[in-house]
């Protein structure tokens, strides 16, 4: 007689469970997200030192108004990049990891939120993410999009992933 669709739903879960278990209790995850955190860190004190730097440059966008914000490109670069080095002083003591985690998610989702904005009022140019830093790095404007977006991606990524993670195993530890 064969088994009904519920029945061998059931009996797959009791046999994959515990091997997804084993699996995710096997991870090293403490030491991953502190790799992870380190690398997260050492962007976002590169990417808050350029705005910082940036802010107080001779551009002439620094005077402008931000398109998302209202406020000067200048001022937006000074708050950003003091919010970025707040979050890389968190990330460099000895809070718990999920808090690092959810730090680097929050900024890093309201760094997309910020280029979903430009976006939706049809800002097509590169982003100027990292201040002025074309001007005195003397790398393409578009290269070092390229590289602010893979930047955002690495820190939305990786922070989601891990603390993913880290509730799964929660969730699948021996007691539960």
């Amino acid at each position: 007689m064969m088994p009904n669709a519920a029945q061998f739903s059931l009996r797959l879960e009791r046999q994959v469970r515990p091997l997804i278990a084993r699996a995710i209790l096997r991870l090293n995850l403490e030491r991953g997200a502190r790799s992870c955190l380190w690398v997260s860190g050492t962007l976002l004190a590169l990417s808050g030192a350029y705005k910082l730097i940036s802010a107080f440059g001779p551009a002439r966008i620094l005077g402008e108004p931000d398109p998302v914000f209202g406020i000067t490109n200048s001022q937006v670069f000074i708050l950003v990049g003091l919010l970025e080095a707040w979050v890389v002083s968190v990330l460099a003591r000895s809070h718990p990891l999920r808090l690092k985690l959810l730090l680097v998610a929050l900024l890093s989702t309201n760094f997309l939120l910020y280029r979903l904005g430009l976006w939706w009022l049809g800002i097509r140019h590169p982003c100027p993410c990292l201040g002025n830093a074309v001007a005195w790095t003397r790398v393409d404007a578009k290269l070092l999009d390229v590289i602010a977006k893979v930047g955002l991606g690495w820190l939305l990524v990786s922070s989601l992933l891990l603390l993913l993670l880290m509730s799964c195993r929660g969730r699948f530890s021996p007691a539960g």
